[in-house]
């Protein structure tokens, strides 16, 4: 059975593929489609998440009971949800001052 956490990234990454593609998704995402998702999330929100990373997620969302847990970490959350909604969670550089 899932836990909460694994539903909510779930549903969160089929909001993502379909505000990407404009469609659902309906199998494990390729090398080019990982990568295609990869490059639009950055250019969109400046945020980087890894392109293995994205075809692993594709994937366990076709098998959630596998063997192989995902755990996505708070930034790619943080990115997921930045794209989907279309705001930035980035913080902005900090100046230093000159001596």
């Amino acid at each position: 059975m899932m836990d909460l956490n694994d539903t909510v990234f779930i549903n969160l990454f089929r909001e993502v593929c379909q505000k990407c593609f404009g469609h659902p998704l309906t199998e494990p995402f390729s090398e080019t489609d990982s990568k295609l998702l990869a490059n639009t999330i950055f250019e969109q929100t400046g945020l980087v998440i890894g392109v293995k990373s994205i075809k692993n997620y594709s994937q366990y969302i076709f098998n959630p009971g596998g063997n192989k847990k995902e755990n996505p970490s708070v930034a790619t959350l943080d990115t997921h949800i930045g794209f989907s909604t279309g705001v930035s969670f980035q913080i902005p550089p900090v100046k230093t001052r000159s001596l």
